[in-house]
């Protein structure tokens, strides 16, 4: 967004000057106005979106947190896609594409903390879903509210489109380090709610 936002700027100062030193009005045209909003959109608008490649997968909400996964669609669909050794990356491809067995030995000892939004009840029964068919043997998952707790858990992640970004997490963590401790920090949607959760993370070991 940033990147795209300083981009857009000198394109539209740009236009500014264009406009101004055209003609005796300091206005743009409707046509030229029109032009301008369109190229504005097409620079600000990531190309997946232009295409229709993949939708946002968490909801953009100002001063709320919002995680960066992508679902792929076709056509405006999303194809269903159970966890399954053809589907997708295996855990054992992202290990050598990003090099990661002899860096991390599998992650033995290591605590990793996942901050998510909201509880994703079925969170236990899906990782053991993933790590069985891909033979990553069980998980050592514990699931925390932003305090520490393991009880008193957040709302449902549902409430805020976050339960797909959570079990992508926590697979991804299985895939890239599949002896790590997960903790599954569920905090509330507020960004002191992900420091709070962070913070705790910290205190609980994780690294």
């Amino acid at each position: 967004m940033n990147r795209s936002f300083k981009i857009m700027v000198p394109i539209i100062a740009a236009l500014a000057i264009s406009a101004c030193s055209s003609g005796s009005s300091n206005m743009p045209s409707t046509a030229g106005g029109a032009q301008a909003a369109s190229l504005i959109n097409r620079v600000a608008s990531p190309q997946w979106q232009r295409m229709g490649l993949a939708q946002a997968e968490c909801p953009a909400v100002v001063g709320k947190p919002t995680c960066l996964a992508l679902r792929v669609t076709r056509a405006g669909i999303s194809p269903a896609c159970s966890p399954s050794s053809t589907c997708g990356f295996t855990p054992q491809q992202l290990e050598t594409a990003y090099k990661l067995t002899k860096d991390i030995k599998h992650g033995a000892g290591v605590k990793v903390a996942v901050i998510e939004a909201g509880d994703l009840a079925s969170a236990s029964t899906d990782l053991s879903t993933y790590r069985s068919t891909f033979n990553l043997g069980t998980a050592n998952m514990t699931k925390y509210n932003e305090d520490g707790q393991t009880n008193n858990l957040p709302p449902s992640c549902e409430d805020y489109g976050w339960c797909a970004e959570t079990a992508l997490d926590i697979d991804m963590v299985s895939a890239s380090c599949p002896k790590c401790t997960i903790l599954l920090m569920e905090a509330n949607d507020g960004i002191s709610d992900f420091e709070t959760a962070e913070a705790t993370a910290v205190s609980l070991g994780a690294t």
